[in-house]
């Protein structure tokens, strides 16, 4: 197995820890893999991959929404819940943050 792959997974199985999961599951490995892209542009910007995305996403309009009613300025765990309340299926890797 590559160094690279061997990490890939050590990274999912972290995921999986995060969700208090009893094993990894391909989803643990594609969270790790955007993980693992982040953490290479941050070490070197120019490994980042070229996106077709403008260089300011606008907002969609329910994070908009959000973002525009909380008078006082939002907080980590206001956008957290409010990610799993739209992610249902994403639930159990926003509950432990």
């Amino acid at each position: 197995m590559s160094q690279d792959a061997r990490e890939l997974l050590v990274l999912a199985g972290e995921v999986a820890r995060i969700r208090n999961a009893p094993d990894c599951t391909s989803r643990d490995l594609a969270i790790a893999v955007v993980l693992c892209r982040l953490i290479a542009a941050e070490r070197d910007p120019e490994s980042l991959l070229p996106s077709l995305s403008p260089e300011m996403l606008p907002l969609g309009a329910s994070l908009e929404r959000i973002m525009t009613e909380v008078s006082e300025g939002v907080e980590f765990s206001e956008l957290r819940d409010f990610a799993a309340g739209e992610n249902p299926d994403l639930a159990e890797y926003l509950r432990f943050t």
